[in-house]
């Protein structure tokens, strides 16, 4: 694919250059990049659709960016609601779940949130705090988080105090104002909004759609996150629709670390803003955007060949056709792109037969317009003969389509009213049963269901697990479903890892080192550097907490995927060098006790509230073998000095094969942790297991599961032989274990 500017049909160059209202010299050609981006276009053999593939660079090119800088303003609801308890949820030890009040309020856990995000920046980023109740105040500035603003930004975040209304609006517009005076620095700017109720003071007369689009251009992307189940998250996902943002559910209080977490992630892993794709295509191919309809998704334009200063302006519908219009132009919003996550697009065709459509052979144009946070706009642009069909491999194909068909799903429960939100489901008997229809529906449709690589499996998981649970169930559907999908597809939508949560959704960001970095220091800021807020509500705390028997870990409200070696571990590699245990891979080579070793696979496995042993800086299960400072090896239970409980996920290695035992352990947290297949499997040495330290069977247990191309596969637990009780083998993820909301 020859990658080029604007190459169009000459009467096309006419039309565009009486039109263009920017001269040449305020744009860049994307040869004056030294990264750029990859647009190809991929027509399907079946002629019913194409993919477009958008694909920014795996990594920025200067290796000691510790994160692209930022300009966030934190826009936080401060109304009564929230100083509702905040209880920590897990299970028992009979699998029943629990909640435990700790006496944190859910503003005592939003400001830990904020206060995270403030760790992780420093005097090249600017962060700004805006609070919202029955009025909007600034309480701090936009300003650089150099050591002193950082100090006194701390000590109003910790000083948040609940009031009383919610002026969502003026909330928005203070955050937005923010950037008034601000100039395109280099800087992502992004306005991050958190209500956990429904506006109730000052809505804008026009609808909150209109009243945003008519502050256009926006200086910020805004993002949304609705927390609970008393939230219009129509309303917060139209609001994110229309300020180029993602909005995310966040169900309870165990849910906020994963969801800031990662949101803030994107933002310091963003390669470029202010992005479109426009296509231009002939009108026979009789192209349509798949996915579901959201605020201002598209603008479709039908041009005449003829007289190409004739046009037709068909708005936001993808779906208007004109015989005498031969040419159409549909431009489609991205707002940023990550390093590393391609942007996939997929377009459905309507024609029957794509070769007896036109005398010429058809061809299709895909144009990348972004920003690098700058005031030039690049471009960049492929074109593609529509009967050249791709070679993509089939199960590509189907994923995204299958990702397309999900979205779709999803967002025919929230159609547009016209005030451009999404209106919330009624739950009758007859739309329930319409809903399960198109359910199954979807089901003996999804191509999805025919492959089973992890990308595809995730996406039957998703559909099989949490969305079926909600869909056949009045509860469900009448409580946390609807935020939830609405959640859901604008992560699908916009290929974003929202939440720990859902299988599908992590599939993204896995090629993204400089994410996957961003993201292990939120974790570690959220649940061990920042100091833990004062508990608003000890006095209604459980008697173990009010009273000072049992203290409060952060990470209990960040329930997302820490590893037996945490994310805050380090792990030791073949260099030397350290990183994060959370980020090991396949083809990584790691420190043993016999040399440098590759990793064949990474296991993750989700636990609830299991007990784990602190040895050094090492968070172990009892049982795990580890060696002591006598060099013999041991169990963690036998010389931990402390323990605690833990729900999460937990992580074990498979190494390379090698007959010798001592080279299949790692060095995490400065001690020696095995790892499985060691070869030893009877006698009296404590790493002695029949199945765990047999290689074979647990490379056999482990394809079984399923194994990414990055080497990791994801269990729920373990299997054992129903006389014996004797481990042999994995246990895949269920719909029982991918969780509640």
């Amino acid at each position: 694919m020859v990658l080029h500017r604007q190459i169009r049909p000459e009467w096309w160059h006419n039309f565009n250059s009486r039109n263009n209202t920017q001269s040449s010299s305020q744009h860049s050609t994307a040869t004056l990049v030294c990264q750029e981006p990859q647009v190809s276009i991929h027509p399907l053999a079946t002629q019913e659709g194409v993919l477009i593939k958008v694909e920014p660079p795996y990594r920025p090119s200067n290796d000691d960016l510790s994160h692209v800088p930022c300009d966030i303003v934190l826009v936080i609801d401060v109304s009564w609601s929230m100083s509702d308890v905040a209880p920590v949820i897990g299970r028992d030890d009979e699998g029943m779940v629990t909640r435990e009040h700790t006496g944190y309020s859910v503003l005592d856990i939003t400001k830990h949130a904020a206060l995270t995000v403030l760790e992780t920046l420093d005097a090249g980023d600017r962060l700004a705090v805006v609070t919202f109740s029955t009025s909007a105040k600034v309480v701090r500035k936009l300003q650089p988080m150099d050591p002193v603003n950082k100090k006194a930004t701390e000590k109003c975040i910790r000083g948040l105090k609940v009031e009383s209304a919610t002026n969502l609006w003026q909330g928005i517009v203070k955050g937005i104002e923010q950037f008034r005076d601000s100039k395109n620095t280099g800087r992502v700017p992004a306005v991050l909004v958190l209500t956990d109720g429904q506006p109730n003071l000052q809505d804008p007369l026009q609808g909150y759609v209109a009243a945003i689009r008519n502050m256009a251009p926006l200086p910020a992307t805004v993002h949304t996150f609705g927390f609970g189940n008393d939230i219009k998250s129509g309303l917060l996902k139209s609001i994110a629709e229309i300020g180029g943002g993602s909005y995310s559910f966040i169900p309870d209080a165990g849910m906020v670390g994963t969801v800031f977490v990662n949101a803030v992630a994107h933002l310091q892993s963003t390669f470029a803003n202010r992005c479109t794709l426009t296509l231009t295509f002939p009108e026979s191919l009789r192209l349509k955007q798949t996915g579901g309809e959201i605020v201002a998704c598209k603008q479709f334009m039908l041009i005449d060949a003829h007289d190409p200063g004739v046009t037709m302006n068909v708005g936001e519908k993808s779906h208007v056709y004109s015989r005498g219009l031969e040419a159409c132009e549909m431009t489609i919003p991205l707002g940023n792109l990550q390093y590393g996550q391609s942007r996939d697009i997929y377009i459905r065709s309507d024609a029957q037969n794509w070769s007896s459509q036109d005398a010429e052979k058809p061809s299709i144009d895909a144009t990348l317009n972004y920003s690098l946070m700058h005031n030039i706009q690049y471009t960049i642009s492929a074109r593609q003969d529509a009967l050249s069909f791709t070679s993509l491999p089939s199960s590509d194909l189907a994923y995204h389509r299958s990702r397309a068909m999900v979205c779709e799903y999803l967002s025919s429960f929230f159609p547009l009213q016209g005030n451009g939100e999404h209106s919330m489901p009624f739950v009758t008997p007859a739309s329930t049963s319409a809903i399960r229809t198109k359910f199954e529906d979807l089901l003996a449709r999804i191509p999805a269901k025919d492959f089973s690589d992890s990308r595809n499996k995730s996406i039957m998981q998703d559909i099989l697990g949490q969305i079926k649970l909600a869909v056949y169930d009045d509860t469900y559907l009448k409580t946390w479903a609807p935020h939830y999908f609405l959640s859901l597809w604008d992560a699908h939508a916009k290929q974003v890892r929202n939440t720990f949560k859902d299988p599908g959704v992590q599939m993204y960001d896995l090629n993204s080192p400089l994410f996957t970095k961003c993201q292990e220091d939120l974790t570690r800021a959220f649940d061990i550097a920042v100091e833990a807020p004062e508990p608003s509500l000890r006095r209604q705390a459980d008697e173990k907490y009010s009273s000072g028997r049992a203290n409060v870990s952060m990470s209990s409200y960040n329930n997302c995927d820490q590893p037996c070696f945490s994310a805050s571990t380090l792990a030791t590699l073949a260099d030397g060098s350290e990183i994060p245990a959370s980020q090991l891979r396949k083809g990584m080579a790691v420190q043993t006790p016999c040399g440098n070793r590759n990793i064949v696979a990474v296991l993750k496995t989700r636990v609830q509230r299991v007990t784990l042993c602190r040895t050094q800086n090492l968070l172990v299960t009892p049982w795990h073998p580890v060696m002591d400072d006598d060099a013999s090896w041991t169990f963690p239970a036998r010389i931990a000095k402390t323990a605690v409980r833990y729900s999460g996920a937990i992580y074990s290695i498979l190494l390379e094969p090698d007959s010798n035992p001592q080279a299949h352990a790692i060095r995490v947290g400065g001690v020696w942790a095995v790892t499985l297949g060691h070869g030893i499997i009877g006698g009296e040495d404590v790493r002695a297991h029949a199945f765990l330290g047999d290689y074979s069977k647990v490379s056999k247990a482990l394809s079984i599961v399923g194994v990414t191309p990055e080497g990791m596969a994801v269990a729920s637990g373990v299997r054992r032989e129903r006389r014996s009780g004797r481990l042999n083998g994995f246990r895949g993820q269920t719909s029982d274990q991918i969780g509640d909301c």
